[in-house]
């Protein structure tokens, strides 16, 4: 029982520290943004997303890399550690979405009411130009997704293979991409991405971060306390 409230604790520290850091960066960026506005008369558009997806990939990768062979030193079990890692994940997204969509509503409510003109870039502005809160919610959750399990799969990948033999699986699978795009050719990739639209897109795009995050479980699962090749 030690173990498990140790192993959650852990993880679960790193992520409130990274969220509340970066949620802290992204108000402070939305109070500049409202200030210039208000007080500037100012009619532009900026972005807040940054900082906390940022966050996300940053989360994934610390506790991969630092914290992972502390909780196993400390008595965790791979399994254990792969199941708190992974719930703090999901967290660590809904965390981040909730603060981005919470912002973003309150400067669009402030600007509607004509307390200034500054506009935020949302991903759901592919989907829909006027605010919708469950659509622009879930789109903000299908990217921080995708980020979690990217982050999670390349890192854990990295650690697996080693620097050398991960670099050339990496430019190996880079080529067959930007091959396979060469010979449909960019035009015919774009149109016939075109043909679906925002929302499939990006429940697609958190789909493939899904898939990865369950592809990363068998890499954990046996995963070596140093990185392959490190000297001890």
């Amino acid at each position: 029982m030690n173990a498990v409230k140790g192993t959650y604790r852990l993880l679960y520290e790193d992520m409130r520290f990274y969220l509340i850091l970066f949620s802290a960066i992204t108000i402070l960026m939305a109070a500049v943004y409202l200030f210039i506005g208000i007080f500037f008369d100012a009619d532009y558009y900026g972005t807040l997303f940054g900082p906390l997806y940022g966050a996300i990939c940053t989360v994934a990768i610390y506790e991969l890399v630092v914290t992972f062979p502390i909780a196993i030193g400390l008595g965790s079990t791979r399994s254990l550690f792969i199941k708190c890692y992974f719930l703090m994940g999901f967290l660590m997204v809904f965390g981040t979405t909730f603060v981005l969509n919470s912002l973003y509503f309150i400067i669009y409510l402030l600007e509607t009411n004509g307390f200034h003109k500054v506009g935020v870039f949302h991903p759901g502005m592919f989907y829909s130009y006027e605010p919708k809160l469950i659509p622009f919610f879930w789109i903000d959750f299908m990217v921080g997704l995708t980020l979690f399990g990217l982050s999670s799969f390349i890192t854990m990948s990295w650690r697996r293979l080693g620097t050398v033999q991960f670099f050339i699986y990496f430019f190996i699978i880079t080529m067959f991409i930007t091959s396979i795009i060469a010979i449909l050719g960019t035009n015919q990739s774009i149109e016939w991405i075109s043909k679906f639209s925002p929302l499939e897109i990006f429940n697609t795009i958190g789909l493939f971060g899904l898939i990865l995050i369950l592809l990363t479980y068998p890499l954990m699962k046996n995963a070596p306390l140093k990185m392959k090749g490190a000297k001890a």
